[in-house]
């Protein structure tokens, strides 16, 4: 987009704007306007957004070995303290246990963990810019030189040195990591919570019939915050026009369909009476598609892969209704848990980055690529204890001289251009 967008390749949608009233409402509404806007260029909607409509909760997030909790006799941690007090209570009892790992390298292990533990940095959706938006200072930061970014640090060098992190953190593969998790030598994980019902508590039962993972409620931080990131309530993927189409008005409206009520329930769940019925107000895949598709690895994305429906097919404002029709019902529950969390504000869905101009887009992949060179040769060294963290100043100096502030200025500017 910022390198086409403004080019007079594509069409403002924009200028259509009286062709597109649902989708508009929906973009335009208060609980969306502020990530919208982070979506234009240079003040203008160049994109149909992919939208939620409903999906089951999601997000990384902390799942604790609960029977392991029960045997160290033990109630589910409320702060940090307590979480990793209650990890060091079962590596007691577990010697050969770890208590977490990461499975796509440091970087994504700080994504998940860095803004519960009070900063920030590498996102839980992008592991490649060290910037993340800081809502108690209403600004972008660059988290590796943030003030608090140094306590981090400091609990994942602590857990290596008490073997509560796991020793091959640093180059584990997926397929290690589910691996140990699925055989009962890792006490906890802070990933997706889909995971639980339908991979490790199912494998974890094989290897012992007690054993289950369960998410832990968002816990509080040494700095009294109570805090934790699910994904992004939409998703960024969108539907671009040609600025040569014939008829842009007619093309306009037809996307606009999509986000109608006729729209969504067509792409999303097929033809009524064929494909779905209405029951007690909810639609329900028919009976005999859903055998069709019961013994298939994900039954849901089975399902929408047949009809043509949801992500896998033309919907862009998506209903994953048939989720709860098709999937475990601990999956369910665990998603209106992060949905209560999410309305009692102790959960967020995480701040997309405000786009930037073709100029300032190439100067901030130039600064991360270098600062992503100097943080990734020397982060670990801080964790595993070969180098001092009496050195993080000198560390947080040469991340400076790299262009950390530079960078978060870059976005703090776009940000501060959507507030005028």
């Amino acid at each position: 987009f910022s390198q086409y967008a403004t080019t007079g390749m594509l069409l403002n949608i924009d200028e259509y704007k009286d062709y597109a009233p649902d989708y508009f409402a929906l973009v335009d509404a208060e609980d969306r306007v502020g990530e919208t806007n982070k979506l234009r260029i240079d003040g203008s909607m160049y994109g149909f957004q992919t939208l939620e409509y409903y999906r089951v909760p999601i997000a990384p997030i902390n799942c604790l070995r609960a029977d392991l909790l029960e045997e160290a006799n033990l109630e589910m941690p409320t702060t940090w303290d307590e979480f990793y007090d209650a990890l060091l209570a079962i590596k007691e009892l577990h010697p050969d246990m770890t208590g977490f790992s990461t499975r796509v390298g440091t970087r994504a292990m700080i994504g998940r963990y860095a803004y519960q533990l009070g900063s920030g940095g590498f996102s839980v959706v992008d592991t490649t810019n060290g910037v993340y938006y800081e809502p108690e200072e209403d600004a972008y930061i660059y988290g590796p030189t943030s003030e608090n970014f140094k306590a981090v640090i400091e609990f994942f060098a602590q857990a290596y040195q008490d073997g509560i992190l796991d020793p091959d953190y640093a180059t584990m593969t997926q397929e290690t990591y589910w691996e140990k998790l699925s055989s009962g030598r890792t006490m906890s994980i802070c990933d997706n919570n889909s995971f639980i019902g339908r991979v490790f508590n199912p494998a974890l039962e094989q290897v012992d019939e007690d054993a289950y993972f369960d998410i832990v409620p968002p816990l509080e931080n040494d700095l009294g915050q109570t805090r934790q990131y699910r994904y992004n309530k939409d998703w960024t993927d969108q539907i671009i026009v040609s600025s040569q189409v014939d008829d842009p008005v007619k093309v306009v409206q037809f996307i606009n369909w999509f986000y109608t009520e006729e729209g969504r329930m067509v792409t999303n769940f097929g033809v009524e009476g064929q494909d779905y019925d209405i029951v007690d107000g909810n639609p329900i895949i028919k009976e005999e598609i859903v055998e069709e598709n019961a013994n298939a690895s994900d039954v849901f994305s089975s399902i929408q892969g047949q009809l043509g429906l949801g992500l896998q097919g033309l919907a862009t404002y998506v209903d994953e209704y048939t989720y709860k029709q098709v999937s475990d019902p601990v999956f369910i529950e665990q998603g209106d848990e992060i949905a209560q969390w999410t309305e009692e504000g102790t959960v967020e869905y995480a701040p997309l980055y405000p786009s930037l101009s073709e100029e300032d887009n190439d100067r901030a992949t130039t600064l991360q690529s270098n600062l992503n060179n100097v943080f990734d040769q020397e982060i670990d060294k801080f964790i595993t204890g070969q180098r001092s963290l009496d050195e993080w100043d000198d560390f947080v100096a040469t991340l400076e001289a790299q262009g950390a502030s530079e960078l978060a200025e870059i976005y703090n500017n776009a940000y501060q251009a959507l507030q005028e």
